[in-house]
């Protein structure tokens, strides 16, 4: 890996498979066992819901050792274990999208008092002679 260089997720997964039918691809199962050589899990070091959606997406016993490596872990999960990964994801887009939201209201509130503020100073001028 070149210097400097930084390691993301597998590009996005929203699109995989990469294929409109919405079966995987042998080139799919390629790029996954690529990412799986340097990740041990879709996210990197950690599982993600990204692992658990994937999971059924992938046959059970690929020919590629990275993937049936990350498959056979993956497996071992429990289906609770599979459950938590996807509800922590909704609890993270959530905790996102109220940040988002206060960010939004507070910048607002900035503008409201930038207006407020010149007007007044602009009105406080006109008064003077």
């Amino acid at each position: 890996m070149p210097n400097g260089s930084v390691v993301s997720p597998l590009p996005p997964f929203e699109h995989f498979p990469s294929s409109t039918s919405g079966s995987v691809t042998q080139d799919d199962l390629v790029r996954l066992d690529k990412h799986f050589c340097e990740h041990s899990y879709c996210s990197g070091a950690v599982p993600s819901a990204w692992d658990a959606r994937l999971l059924s997406r992938v046959p059970p016993s690929p020919d590629l050792p990275n993937l049936r490596r990350w498959r056979k872990h993956l497996a071992s999960f429990s289906q609770e274990e599979l459950e938590e990964l996807e509800r922590e994801a909704m609890d993270v887009d959530s905790r996102v999208r109220n940040k988002e939201r206060a960010f939004l209201v507070a910048l607002v509130a900035v503008f409201f008092h930038v207006g407020l503020l010149l007007s007044c100073t602009l009105n406080m001028r006109r008064e003077i002679p």
